[in-house]
């Protein structure tokens, strides 16, 4: 964990919130600064977790880290070793949080922006969670519209609430996520080998991971559509792969511009939520 830059002094009208653990390659620089801007404009206290860089794993350390078969039964494609260093990113974060000392944290991926503010909502989630519990600031689909339950919702103020999720199976979403000190500890002990990325959360759920999972609605924190994943989802040599890499890296017009409008409608499109008035089978017997 590197050294935290803002311990959140910067203001004196709101109380101090949970500490955001920012997952960031050294080699992003400029995702940092983004972070880092968007984190001191609201006045929220934070320090940067070094993420793993799946290109540095050798094959012989994927092999003991990473279940390869497990990965490749939900990313038949995909390089497994960008999977497996995002996983192992988040993972240092949670330690970060057990190694603090604070009751939760907030885990943002270097790529977030924020959609409203999220200094209120810290305060409030701050004052609430407990136990083995997740809140997800950031969420989505596989399965879009992401559907939520209008029922056992918890209003945080009167525009932003809780909600629980309908379909567990289908939920993703690592961008922005609150969780506690024994959701981490309890992550890290069903960590390895990776066989999932960090926001499959029905695979932390069956795992009993964390006994409550909630969304914040509507959800303050995005993806930049304009910063590439750097998980590598195309291998480098086929040519979706160079083009996107040339596109990203060289930002040659209209490219660059080109990939950005289909990462934002992916993004727009996995974001989509509907309340529907159904009970969630994650939502406690009453």
């Amino acid at each position: 964990m590197r050294t935290a830059y803002n311990d959140g002094s910067l203001s004196k009208s709101v109380p101090p919130v949970i500490k955001t653990f920012v997952v960031n390659l050294a080699r992003s620089r400029e995702r940092r600064a983004s972070a880092e801007a968007q984190l001191l404009a609201q006045s929220l206290p934070y320090c940067l977790v070094q993420a793993v860089d799946g290109r540095e794993l050798t094959s012989a350390q994927l092999k003991t880290l990473a279940d390869e078969y497990a990965l490749r039964q939900t990313f038949p494609t995909a390089p497994v070793a960008g999977y497996v260093g995002c996983t192992l990113g988040h993972a240092a974060a949670w330690k970060a949080i057990i190694d603090s000392g604070d009751s939760a944290g907030l885990v943002v991926e270097d790529d977030f922006t924020f959609v409203e503010d999220c200094s209120a909502i810290l305060s409030e989630l701050e004052a609430i969670v407990h136990g083995a519990e997740i809140v997800l600031l950031n969420y989505g689909s596989f399965d879009y519209p992401c559907r939520l339950s209008s029922q056992a919702t918890y209003r945080l103020d009167s525009n932003v609430f809780l909600a629980y999720p309908i379909d567990i199976e289908s939920l993703n979403g690592g961008v922005g996520y609150l969780v506690t000190r024994e959701a981490s500890v309890r992550m890290l002990d069903a960590l390895l080998p990776v066989r999932v990325l960090p926001d499959c959360w029905s695979y932390w759920h069956r795992a009993g991971c964390f006994d409550r999972l909630r969304c914040v609605v509507p959800a303050p924190i995005r993806a930049r559509a304009d910063f590439r994943s750097t998980m590598d989802h195309l291998h480098k040599s086929s040519f979706l792969g160079r083009f996107a890499d040339l596109a990203a890296t060289r930002k040659i017009f209209p490219l660059h511009q080109g990939v950005s409008a289909y990462r934002k409608y992916v993004i727009s499109r996995g974001n989509r939520i509907k309340l529907v008035d159904e009970e969630s089978p994650l939502a406690p017997i009453i």
